[in-house]
């Protein structure tokens, strides 16, 4: 059985009906997956924001990914310092650690800042209102 098992119509004049298909079509998405946002209440961002979305996410990734193999390097280097008892050399590496842990920790705010700052974009239905 079909999840969305219920059907709504209604009737728009012509010129209702061509602002609604061009704003579906700058948005990307399906006129049913438009029309459900649309009437939850849900923002609704054009197809361009979603792709300068997608390419910050993919790079903060590629970042956090990059961090975190420095980082497990960073930490076999000062376990076999230690073990070896170069405690100068540990100290040094112990504060890289942290500058790595600071790094990812600062990638983690942008990340959020991003997702706030998307949540005061305008919606399509506020772009042209």
């Amino acid at each position: 059985m079909r999840k969305r098992n219920r059907n709504v119509y209604i009737r728009f004049t012509d010129a209702e009906y061509s602002q609604l298909m061009s704003r579906i079509k700058r948005s990307g998405q399906s006129i049913q997956s438009y029309m459900v946002k649309a009437a939850l209440g849900s923002r609704i961002y054009g197809a361009d924001t979603y792709a300068q979305f997608k390419g910050i996410l993919e790079h903060i990734r590629a970042i956090d990914y990059q961090l975190a193999k420095i980082g497990t390097n960073i930490n076999q280097i000062a376990k076999l310092a230690n073990t070896k008892k170069e405690i100068e050399k540990y100290d040094e590496l112990r504060k890289d650690i942290d500058l790595i842990y600071k790094m990812k920790k600062e990638a983690v705010s942008n990340w959020q800042l991003l997702r706030l700052s998307l949540e005061v974009i305008p919606t399509e239905h506020s772009k042209e209102s």
